[in-house]
């Protein structure tokens, strides 16, 4: 359950502050007379997040803006009636976008956040966003010792599989030149959208 507000200060900014019920239910599937043995666990979270929205962007095509965004955000849950189950997460996503030459344009994007508590949430870095057929590092155990309690993807970091590197803190700068080449050198307007939209994308990853 959530329920969120939202102030704009005016047609670009805002601050929003959102308040959450959680509930999971977690049930051991019972493959062997050990893990039959272990005890569903029913849990209830209450939470609230505090962030800060900017965006003054505006669309010139399918993957091309121009201007900034960002969102900073700070976030606190913990389980309802129970000590020592805080947890906390501190963030910000900020990107910026510049025309270099007619259609072609500069994305830059950074991206950081940490958790910490007793509880954390653990970044899994690497991959890209909407990967098909996504690979995994499986090779590389989560410590149990740690309080991890959530986990989530940190990308695009392009190169590296998921869980190339994990922890409860992650920052990536990702730099791209996004290139609609027919559109570019196209004397007449494009008609398909196939290749209207036909983007050669140069990017680097940190």
């Amino acid at each position: 359950f959530k329920y969120r507000l939202k102030f704009p200060f005016n047609e670009v900014s805002a601050v929003g502050l959102t308040f959450n019920l959680r509930n999971d239910n977690i049930l051991t599937n019972s493959i062997d007379n050990r893990s039959l043995e272990i005890e569903d666990v029913n849990r209830n979270l209450g939470g609230v997040k505090l962030e800060y929205i900017y965006d003054n962007t505006y669309d010139r095509g399918v993957n091309l803006r121009e201007g900034t965004r960002l969102k900073l955000f700070a976030e606190y849950n913990q389980e309802i009636y129970e000590e020592e189950t805080d947890f906390f997460v501190l963030g910000a996503d900020i990107r910026h976008y510049q025309k270099i030459h007619r259609e072609m344009i500069f994305a830059g994007r950074l991206a950081t956040s940490t958790s910490f508590g007793n509880r954390k949430l653990v970044y899994y870095l690497g991959g890209v966003d909407g990967w098909f057929n996504s690979k995994f590092n499986q090779e590389t155990i989560i410590p149990t010792d740690k309080g991890f309690a959530f986990q989530a993807v940190a990308t695009p970091m392009r190169g590296f599989i998921q869980n190339a590197r994990f922890g409860n803190s992650f920052a990536v700068i990702n730099s791209e030149v996004r290139w609609p080449i027919i559109s570019y050198f196209s004397e007449y307007p494009v008609q398909s959208n196939f290749f209207k939209t036909f983007q050669i994308i140069g990017f680097g990853d940190v």
